[in-house]
Order: structure tokens, then sequence, then C-alpha cells
């Protein structure tokens, strides 16, 4: 059974379940199968899903930083990671005005698929100094 096209892009994406970091390795309908820095495996509803905040710090786990370029493999054109005040989001490259902004990444997942859209990989932790505290639940 192929999953929904909207759980697609969770694939190798990072999120907490009950406060503990994982990345999902697959996706089954609306199950999604992750696993923690352990190995440990947990099969999670997409629905209680808990978003990492992407943050600098988190930039640089994932090997990155703001300026950072992301060309489209299939088009060739450059984005550029910015920050604003809203937080961080992608901006064609040439484009000082930011008016093309290509919506927010309030979250690590948001950029890992956008990431994977525009070059084609999957971005995945590099510099991990292992475990944090995971943000408080939102009411």
């Amino acid at each position: 059974m192929m999953p929904p096209r909207h759980c697609l892009h969770l694939r190798h994406a990072h999120v907490y379940h009950a406060g503990v970091l994982c990345e999902i390795i697959d996706v089954q309908g609306d199950r999604l199968l992750a696993r923690d820095g352990t190995g440990r495996r947990y099969t999670l509803s997409r629905f209680l899903l808990e978003g990492i905040p992407l943050t600098t710090a988190w930039l640089h786990r994932l090997g990155l930083q703001e300026g950072e370029r992301l060309r489209n493999w299939r088009s060739g054109i450059a984005w550029v990671l910015r920050r604003t005040p809203q937080g961080y989001c992608l901006v064609p490259e040439g484009d000082a005005g930011a008016v093309r902004v290509q919506g927010a990444l309030p979250y690590v997942h948001d950029l890992q698929r956008w990431h994977r859209g525009l070059t084609g990989r999957y971005l995945t932790l590099i510099n991990d100094p292992g475990p944090e505290t995971p943000p408080p639940p939102t009411p």
C-alpha cells in the first residue's frame, strides 16, 4: 500500500516522540516507523509527532548555516537560507529584497523536506552532540 502523498516527505525527518529524538525511517499509511539514537524502533501515528523548532543550533547539527546555498538539481536555480524576524526561509539567490520568500521553515523537518526537494539528497544529522532537552509540549 502506497503511503499518502502528504506523508512521503516525512521519511528521514527528525521529530520528537514522547520527548525522544527520532528519525522517521519508513511510512506505512498513517503509521510511521522511527528509530532513536540507540537504534530502538517505534511505530508512531503521524498525528502525534512533535516538530523540532528550527534554530541556529539545529542548522549546525545538520551541517548548514545561514546564507547556505541550495541548488535546485533540476533547474540549477540556487536558493539561499535566510533568517527573518519570523524565522528561517528560502529565497532565490539574488533576490535581495526577499520578495519571493518560499514560505517559512519553522521546523527541522520542513527544512529537511525542502532540502530533499531542491538537492535530491536527504539532509541528516552530521554534528550530533548527543541527547538534548526537548522543547516543552505545546498547550
